[in-house]
């Protein structure tokens, strides 16, 4: 008697103990293919707990295709994730839709241009020469002077109490337009300093006139005189005792 008890017990609570809140169940391949209100899980047809669940409350039921409940996304959602394709996109498509150009058609840049200007050739340069036409001119050449030239004449200093003519004997004759006109009687003061500095009399003290005919000259040793009083001559000489050095201008 405790037997039979057993083994009826075992055919009617194991089966409830399997799948609780389920009837018996059935092969399949989708929910169309089990009895109304089942649905295929796991190939077989079950009929749901009251709250859809398993004994505990999380079983998660298979839809129409059958398809196991952990196909879903990574993230629990339950949603089927598509492809992530964005990557490909965002190599050939800018971030505003747009294609950008790639390594290969990107030329045009200004390194191109360098390059190709690399190749031309530096624009050439004419040569261009000034020509001045001098017409019949033609320059002259100075003439030989061994004395200092300045004013256009050539000076020299005479010796004491000698005349100009001798001072120039050996150097051309004396040229009476220097001697009077640009130095002596007839030139000025400023123009008799800068004679008497030419020939190294500049540090003596200068008086601007004199009673001779000497014109331009050095005299007692230690002063330096423009002698205005009579028209300076190329003859004249100072008489004994003064000393008077002439500056005169001569032809070379």
């Amino acid at each position: 008697m405790i037997r039979t008890i057993a083994l009826v017990l075992a055919f009617v609570v194991a089966p409830a103990i399997a799948a609780p809140g389920c009837g018996p169940a059935s092969e399949c391949t989708g929910s169309s293919d089990c009895p109304a209100g089942q649905v295929c899980y796991f190939g077989s047809c079950v009929t749901p707990a009251g709250d859809g669940g398993d004994a505990e409350g999380n079983l998660e039921v298979a839809g129409d295709d059958g398809a196991r409940p952990d196909a879903a996304a990574e993230d629990g959602s339950g949603d089927e994730v598509a492809p992530d394709d964005t990557e490909d996109d965002a190599t050939a498509d800018g971030p505003d839709g747009t294609e950008e150009a790639t390594d290969e058609d990107a030329g045009g840049g200004p390194e191109d241009a360098v390059e190709d200007d690399a190749t031309d050739s530096p624009p050439e340069i004419e040569e261009v020469s000034d020509v001045v036409d001098l017409g019949d001119w033609t320059a002259e050449a100075l003439p030989v002077c061994d004395g200092a030239w300045l004013g256009g004449y050539c000076w020299y200093a005479s010796v004491a109490d000698q005349s100009c003519d001798a001072a120039c004997a050996t150097h051309g004759g004396c040229n009476l337009a220097g001697t009077r006109d640009y130095a002596g009687s007839g030139g000025t003061d400023a123009q008799c300093v800068a004679v008497l500095a030419a020939l190294g009399f500049g540090s003596y003290p200068h008086q601007d006139w004199s009673n001779n005919d000497l014109g331009c000259h050095f005299a007692w040793g230690s002063w330096t005189y423009w002698s205005t009083a009579a028209p300076t001559t190329c003859a004249a000489a100072a008489p004994g005792g003064a000393a008077a050095v002439r500056m005169c201008a001569c032809t070379e």
